[in-house]
């Protein structure tokens, strides 16, 4: 019920707490069984599961703007572009940040992890929409407003719930944590859609470019969906190896890259050339 004296219903105020060293005590305030009592938690160095999973993903999030750098660097153009902020942004959610002891800064990596994984699913989003060919949907909608319109919602709701730290902050907390995996996982549907519809429609020369799209987007975007489900709506409920269902994102970069890789020369989406 309380940190070092400070209780768990006060998000605001607990984020403004220092992280424990490694073997400096941590008092605690416990509930059970109707019964309140002490305890004193001392934090240790994160296990070897931990260590390489932050690793993992590291390097994963380094991979994927390399990736996205080199065919935008061979195949610059509108679809390559969105493939690179794409890998970007959601690389950039997944590295892991240096730890800041200003609650300011912690608070203002906190935001940019939700900026970050919102942007690169919308520039992901878009590019399926438009590539190889634009979906009928394109022409007949302001697709830019759909598609970008709720990352600075979120932006500013987080913003407000951190600025004017309201005595609600853990319902409010509660309501955006569900918003947020909604949002996010409304965007993969739609984008799994397009990918599905994309190989649906696509000619002789397109086939086999559209089925490794298709392929790699489902290997790397159901893990992340069921990740993204639990967390926000089964927040008790473990998954097996869940801390590593984000890793699998690196096959939609793959997938996704060879096929810009093979555009034509002309860099026009207007068809996929298969090469040996």
């Amino acid at each position: 019920t309380k940190i070092d004296g400070v209780s768990t219903e006060r998000l605001y105020q607990l984020s403004k707490l220092s992280r424990a060293d490694i073997g400096e005590n941590q008092k605690l305030t416990l509930q059970r069984g109707g019964s309140e009592f002490a305890a004193t938690v001392t934090p240790t160095a994160l296990p070897t599961g931990n260590w390489i999973l932050i690793r993992a993903k590291n390097v994963m999030g380094l991979l994927m703007i390399a990736i996205g750098f080199a065919v935008f660097k061979r195949r610059p153009g509108k679809e390559v572009s969105l493939f690179f902020l794409f890998n970007l942004f959601v690389a950039l959610a997944f590295i892991t940040p240096p730890y800041f002891e200003s609650v300011g800064l912690r608070s203002a990596v906190a935001l940019n992890f939700l900026v970050f994984l919102t942007l690169g699913l919308a520039f992901f989003l878009h590019l399926t929409v438009i590539f190889p060919k634009p979906k009928p949907l394109v022409q007949d909608t302001p697709l830019e407003l759909f598609i970008y319109g709720p990352v600075p919602l979120m932006t500013l709701a987080y913003s407000a719930l951190r600025l004017f730290q309201p005595d609600a902050d853990l319902l409010l907390n509660v309501v955006l944590h569900y918003a947020f995996g909604l949002l996010l996982l409304m965007g993969l549907g739609f984008a799994v859609a397009a990918v599905v519809n994309s190989h649906w429609i696509a000619d002789a020369s397109e086939r086999a470019a559209t089925r490794t799209m298709l392929i790699g987007v489902l290997l790397g975007a159901i893990p992340v969906a069921a990740g993204l489900l639990t967390d926000s709506f089964l927040p008790y409920t473990a998954l097996p190896l869940s801390d590593y269902y984000a890793l699998p994102v690196i096959l939609v970069t793959l997938s996704f890259g060879k096929a810009l890789w093979q555009l034509k020369s002309t860099g026009e989406v207007s068809g996929l050339r298969r090469v040996a």
